[in-house]
């Protein structure tokens, strides 16, 4: 059985001790493929030496849209430093033979009111993930609708919701579309999620961690390896063994991110 966790942040500081272990450890519990994404300069940078060194590691690079436009606080919480967009887009566009996807990009209306600037970085992310001829991995935050417009406007097909938070008018709306929808352990509490699951046809899901967030527990640390918490939920919201649903997400995964 080969489970994948097609979004996480293995660059990310709390995995600075032990981030080789911890990649050790999912390939024990069955993980055949872990994509790292990155949000900023360093991150997309880390994201690529990690995929580098381990063989189940691939790398999306990207500009988280907080990271893109933080404010003050944002940006001295996270020890983030000023950088230049624009040359960003260029480091992914030279690495695109070293990538799997585009992300971890799209909008968060949550914590910044910085829309107009989120959305024009999106729609760029959009055309750039096309013509490099890769999926696109997307965040959304209280922005649901403007996501899958900005999707659907710009002739998106290769998509990748990460943990979609939105009615489910909209989630309806991405199935039409054909995009694919990634679920975290959270799902185990979250009662959106499971409606997702039961909602999204089973071709059109994808596991992840979201690691080190978005665990099946709180205050604990998210792993790759708990990927396997929501391959066992989708299976029993489906309705089937477990192998048979990690063999449709692995297939599904196939179908993404390498045809």
């Amino acid at each position: 059985m080969k489970l994948v966790d097609v979004h996480c942040h293995l660059e990310h500081p709390l995995f600075a001790k032990d981030v080789d272990e911890v990649v050790i450890e999912a390939e024990k519990a069955g993980v055949a493929v872990i994509v790292t994404n990155g949000s900023n300069p360093d991150a997309n940078r880390a994201a690529l030496g990690i995929a580098e060194k381990h063989e189940i590691v691939k790398a999306a690079l990207g500009i988280y849209p907080l990271d893109a436009f933080p404010d003050p606080d944002y940006a001295k919480t996270n020890k983030l430093k000023s950088f230049d967009i624009e040359k960003e887009l260029e480091f992914i566009k030279e690495n695109n033979e070293k990538i799997i996807g585009i992300g971890e990009v799209g909008l968060d209306f949550k914590y910044s009111d910085r829309k107009n600037e989120q959305i024009e970085l999106f729609v760029d992310f959009i055309e750039l993930s096309k013509v490099l001829r890769k999926p696109i991995i997307v965040h959304s935050r209280s922005a649901a609708q403007q996501v899958i417009e900005s999707l659907e406007s710009a002739g998106a097909k290769r998509v990748v919701l990460h943990n979609f938070e939105a009615k489910l008018k909209l989630v309806k709306r991405g199935v039409e579309c054909g995009y694919m929808f990634s679920v975290p352990p959270l799902v185990l509490r979250s009662s959106h999620l499971q409606s997702l699951v039961s909602q999204v046809p089973s071709e059109q899901l994808l596991t992840e961690t979201d690691a080190p967030f978005l665990g099946a527990f709180k205050e604990q640390r998210s792993e790759p390896s708990q990927v396997a918490v929501a391959v066992r939920a989708i299976a029993k919201l489906k309705g089937v063994q477990q192998a048979q649903a990690a063999g449709i997400i692995f297939d599904n995964f196939n179908m993404v991110f390498t045809s």
